[in-house]
C-alpha cells in the first residue's frame, strides 16, 4: 500500500482551479506523478495483511470485492484472525478499483473534508458500508512514520495492489 499526503494550501496555490474541480478530478490529478499539481508533503509505503476470513470465502469459492476503505486510531499490530479493525474511526467508498491481469489495483481519496480530527493508524478494506453485512478483507497498522494527524489542512491518496501469487 502506497501512502501519499498533500498539503491543501500548497495544493491550492499551485493549481488556483483545484477548489472547483470535481473529486474525481482531484482523485485521478494525485494518483499520478506526472499531474501532480505539488509535490507530497508525506510519502509511505507498507505491506497490507489479509485476514484468514477473505481466505476461507476464496476457498469457498467467493470472491468478496472491496467496496469500503476504514480507517482506524489504533496501532494494535494487525493479525490473520481480525475480523474489524481495532478502532474504526471513518468509512469511505473505494474510489477506483480495478483488475490488473493477476493483480487488483484501489486507490481512495480522503479530502480535506474526511476523517479530520483523528490520528490514523489503521487500515483494512471492507465489502461494504458500515450498515451492511461486510466482511473484512486487508487489515494494517501504520509504522509510526505513517501516521497521519488528519486535518482540514491535507489530503490523503492510499493506493493498494492486492496481488495474487502461488506459494509452493
Amino acid at each position: 500500500m502506497e501512502i501519499r499526503i498533500w498539503d491543501v494550501d500548497t495544493v491550492e496555490n499551485a493549481d488556483p482551479e483545484w477548489p472547483n474541480r470535481p473529486r474525481e478530478e482531484r482523485h485521478a490529478m494525485l494518483q499520478d506523478p506526472s499531474t501532480y499539481p505539488a509535490a507530497p508533503i508525506h510519502e509511505g509505503e507498507t505491506t497490507n495483511l489479509a485476514v484468514d476470513g477473505y481466505f476461507e470465502a476464496l476457498a469457498a469459492g467467493d470472491n468478496p470485492q472491496p467496496t469500503h476503505l476504514a480507517i482506524g486510531d489504533d496501532d494494535t499490530p494487525a493479525e490473520a484472525t481480525n475480523t474489524s479493525l481495532n478502532n474504526e474511526v471513518y468509512r469511505t467508498v473505494v474510489g477506483d478499483d480495478e483488475p490488473d491481469g493477476r493483480d487488483r489495483v484501489t486507490s481512495t481519496f480522503i479530502s480535506q473534508n474526511e476523517a479530520n480530527g483523528y490520528t490514523l493508524r489503521e487500515i483494512g478494506f471492507v465489502t461494504g458500508a458500515v450498515d451492511d453485512n461486510w466482511q473484512l478483507l486487508t487489515h494494517v497498522a501504520l509504522d509510526s512514520t505513517d501516521h497521519i494527524d488528519k486535518t482540514s489542512n491535507n489530503m490523503i491518496v492510499y493506493n493498494y495492489t492486492l496481488e495474487w501469487r502461488r506459494v509452493s
